[in-house]
């Protein structure tokens, strides 16, 4: 089996079906990978105490941070798993992942616990190059490790072998589409069924996940909706303040309103992607006021900034929405309004309750940097 590198993602390059329509990888895309690759002894310690993960990308895009985080999170797996056979590259030597796998028993164990994977993007072709990506990363670089989870699972469920199991990629979906109110142990059809109609031809085959196991730990799911509201109408893992590893690369290079609003009557959909209006901030500042109520108290989120978007300022209101959050959920006045009407001036000089730091960054033709976000006092 090859070693991994990088996702797999030229299908955004070379599929007329994505060229127009997905905003292809580009220096701050991997300037996001660098980012994580860096921020691996971090992401260890937020992801290994944790029985139960949620791990979303929004505005997923290609895919590839979100693929490319799964490799890094399977690398990190197999240092923490003694005896695992498996070997992994120097981190000094370079800041790719590469694994490497020499077989052995089919059947030791995965130190996947119950993690869960979500990508969400208002662009539905998006989400389709993003199963893309994902699939096929995975059936290249990690089929093995699917099929060693699904001779364990089979195992679980009381079976002695694996010959009901279907092992074949190609008959095997590692992505799903979930509808609205449908818990994570449901039925879910895959995204050629939801965009059949639409996106691809209605006379050919389509193959459903339904018949096949559902995989968590290596599935994807993909939420069409508005930043992390997509959310919202799954039951299962989610609840308040329940993401423990958010990804979030914006529009962020400033335009005017009239520019953003245009892309979007036109339904424009590359513009739509890079468009981020005034300061580059009109999406930027309605994700970071959403981001309380759905962050976990010891997770952490990533965000890719440029220095036109007022950094110092990016700050301030992060401090400032989680103060909100922090008193809305905790106080009230006392003729029972919520502090959510009060002024936000009233919040300034109080002690910060989040930690952020730039991570990562570098001048490509524009000032990028990637910045990691978390409560104050986690890992």
């Amino acid at each position: 089996m090859d070693a991994y590198t990088t996702p797999e993602y030229f299908h955004c390059i070379t599929d007329s079906l994505f060229q127009k329509s997905v905003y292809e990888p580009e220096a701050d895309t991997f300037l996001f990978l660098e980012s994580l690759d860096r921020e691996k002894s971090y992401l260890s310690r937020v992801i290994s105490c944790k029985k139960d993960c949620c791990i979303v990308e929004v505005g997923c895009g290609s895919g590839v941070v979100i693929t490319h985080l799964f490799a890094l999170l399977q690398s990190i797996d197999l240092l923490n798993t003694p005896g695992s056979g498996d070997s992994i590259q120097n981190e000094n030597q370079s800041s790719a992942i590469v694994l490497h796998h020499s077989g052995g028993d089919s059947t030791s164990q995965i130190p996947l616990n119950r993690r869960r994977f979500y990508a969400i993007d208002v662009n539905p072709l998006a989400l389709q190059a993003t199963a893309f990506t994902w699939d096929r990363t995975l059936k290249k670089y990690f089929w093995r490790d699917v099929e060693k989870f699904m001779v364990q699972d089979n195992s679980s469920q009381g079976s002695s072998g694996v010959e009901a199991l279907t092992l074949d990629p190609n008959v095997v979906n590692l992505y799903t589409y979930p509808g609205k109110s449908e818990g994570v142990g449901e039925r879910i059809s895959s995204i050629e069924t939801a965009a059949a109609g639409i996106y691809m031809d209605a006379k050919a085959p389509i193959k459903s996940s339904c018949a096949s196991p559902v995989l968590w730990p290596y599935t994807l799911s993909l939420l069409e909706g508005d930043l992390l509201h997509a959310l919202k109408d799954l039951q299962g893992p989610f609840r308040v303040r329940s993401c423990d590893v958010v990804l979030f690369n914006p529009p962020y290079v400033p335009t005017s309103t009239e520019e953003l609003e245009q892309a979007l009557t036109r339904k424009d959909l590359i513009t739509s992607a890079w468009c981020g209006g005034e300061r580059g901030r009109v999406v930027l500042d309605r994700f970071i006021e959403m981001l309380p109520h759905y962050l976990s108290r010891d997770g952490c989120c990533y965000i890719v900034l440029i220095k036109e978007n007022d950094i110092a300022d990016v700050y301030r209101k992060i401090q400032v929405e989680f103060h909100l959050y922090h008193h809305l959920t905790t106080c009230m006045d006392g003729n029972g309004s919520t502090l959510e009407d009060q002024p936000t001036e009233s919040y300034h000089g109080e002690a910060d309750l989040m930690h952020i730091v730039c991570c990562t960054d570098r001048y490509t033709g524009e000032h990028l940097s990637i910045h990691r976000i978390s409560y104050k006092g986690s890992s």
